[in-house]
């Protein structure tokens, strides 16, 4: 593991802690030299942490340690007592940061407002099963009371259209779920959780 890597591991909790030496590690602020600067960051949160100048070590310690927070905080004291131009940016970049979730969150409130029109892709979508689900039903009715042939032609196909309904009705739940998803982000300021997600938290039963 590398301080890039520390980054990626405990990113989320340096940014909200200490945006500074969370700016500097997950390499949020352009500057020369980050690798150096970056191993000083380090230092800094193995000082107050105890551990080795290690982004292994380090990333252990964040994790574990119950009195992490208050140690996150007295690293980002120093680290912008240290370098206060970086600290200064980092405050910047999060201030823009929060702005610019405040402003995605007020449009998604926006839209729910407003409603979606019915040519959004998602209800065009719904409109599509619909009508498919009743022109099929349709055709099946009619090959039971008047045409043998139709029939025979439905059942040859039926483990196509078993699987085909099954993705297409499989889909429209998804897209069903989403949306209520985001009205819930919308109100609370969460982030919506995409498929892959959702699936590998019922996985994990998480």
């Amino acid at each position: 593991m590398d301080w890039n890597d520390l980054g990626k591991v405990v990113g989320p909790i340096l940014i909200n802690n200490a945006p500074t030496i969370g700016g500097i590690l997950g390499g949020f602020i352009p500057i020369p030299g980050g690798s150096a600067i970056g191993t000083q960051a380090g230092q800094i949160l193995a000082n107050v942490f105890g551990t080795e100048n290690d982004p292994a070590a380090i990333a252990n310690a964040i994790q574990n340690d119950p009195n992490a927070a208050a140690r996150i905080t007295a690293a980002e004291t120093e680290a912008a007592a240290k370098w206060p131009a970086l600290a200064q940016m980092a405050t910047e970049m999060f201030k823009s940061n929060a702005s610019q979730a405040e402003q995605i969150n007020a449009t998604m409130r926006q839209e729910l407002t407003t409603g979606q029109p019915w040519w959004a892709w998602r209800n065009v979508y719904g409109y599509s099963v619909g009508i498919e689900t009743a022109m099929f039903s349709q055709i099946l009715a009619y090959g039971i009371v008047f045409d043998a042939k139709v029939m025979a032609n439905i059942s040859a196909a039926f483990s196509f259209l078993i699987t085909w309904y099954t993705l297409r009705f499989s889909l429209l739940g998804y897209i069903h779920n989403q949306a209520t998803q985001e009205k819930i982000a919308a109100v609370t300021g969460q982030q919506p959780e995409g498929i892959v997600k959702s699936a590998i938290k019922a996985i994990k039963g998480k």
